[in-house]
């Protein structure tokens, strides 16, 4: 359970010298930031922590989260709390902030005391299932993602996120149902990124390829082929094997001898070829000495 007035987690366990030194190394890593240009474009306008209206406060953190400050985000977030904010809210907030530091412990506390408040609240369930799907928890996490449906099925984000813990599950079908309804409701979903919200949208490096191969499934049975195109192109990137994917499936199969797909697999191949000279042309490392 995360305490909110500290946020640090009440049972973490570190011995005072690990603890003193990541202390140390957290505030060296603050004042490297803190001199970098966007900071200052962003602190001059930033309200006081201490006497600020809890609105002005959150609003504040929102910033900081959208620029890319997610630490300093946490602090004007646990003063709004102290303020008087809407704890539900913050609560969340707080919660999407650790994840986005890759604190799945931190996060998933802050999300069930937000649930603990109101256990309808369809991001809190949507978020915890970011939290289960980041920690590799595919399950609980898909189980997570169904709750945040069933209190609000009109969900891009969340028929894309219960996609994407399928896929962990390597339930590919089903996975592909949950895309498109997801493209069904926003027709841009799957071309843009996310809103930068308080609801999470996650996926791992490893399934991210997957993920783009089967939206580029769904984009050529839609007849969208320029974005069939750029989703096998993000595929092949992620370190898809596209010769493969194409050739076995049945709908992107029919594009195989296209000229621009026929380019887009050789651009991998040749990619991949160069990545893995470039590996074997690496000097060995030196050999220990004592």
């Amino acid at each position: 359970m995360a305490d909110i007035t500290t946020n640090t987690p009440q049972d973490a366990v570190a011995s005072p010298l690990q603890a003193a030194r990541a202390k140390q190394a957290a505030a060296d890593a603050m004042q490297a930031l803190h001199r970098e240009e966007e900071w200052m474009r962003v602190a001059k306008y930033l309200p006081d922590i201490d006497t600020s209206s809890s609105k002005e406060l959150e609003t504040a953190g929102d910033v900081l989260r959208a620029r890319r400050f997610p630490e300093e985000a946490l602090e004007f977030y646990l003063a709004a709390y102290r303020h008087g904010a809407n704890k539900e809210q913050v609560l969340n907030k707080l919660g999407v902030t650790e994840l986005i530091l890759h604190h799945p412990d931190r996060a998933r506390a802050y999300f069930r005391l937000t649930l603990k408040q109101d256990k309808k609240n369809s991001d809190a369930w949507n978020n915890l299932g970011a939290t289960e799907y980041v920690d590799g928890r595919y399950p609980a996490s898909v189980s997570d993602y169904r709750r945040a449906l069933k209190l609000n099925p009109a969900s891009s984000v969340f028929h894309s996120n219960l996609g994407t813990a399928l896929i962990g599950e390597k339930d590919f079908s089903r996975a592909r149902k949950e895309f498109a309804a997801a493209l069904e409701l926003d027709p841009e979903f799957g071309t843009r990124s996310s809103d930068g919200g308080i609801s999470a949208h996650v996926l791992s490096a490893e399934d991210r390829a997957r993920f783009c191969l089967e939206m580029a499934r769904i984009f050529a049975t839609k007849g969208k082929i320029d974005a069939m195109l750029h989703s096998l192109v993000l595929a092949a990137d992620g370190g898809m094997n596209l010769s493969d994917a194409i050739y076995d499936d049945p709908i992107l199969g029919k594009y195989s001898k296209d000229s621009r797909v026929v380019t887009i697999i050789s651009n991998a191949k040749a990619m991949k070829k160069t990545s893995m000279a470039s590996t074997a042309a690496l000097a060995p490392l030196p050999a220990e000495t004592n």
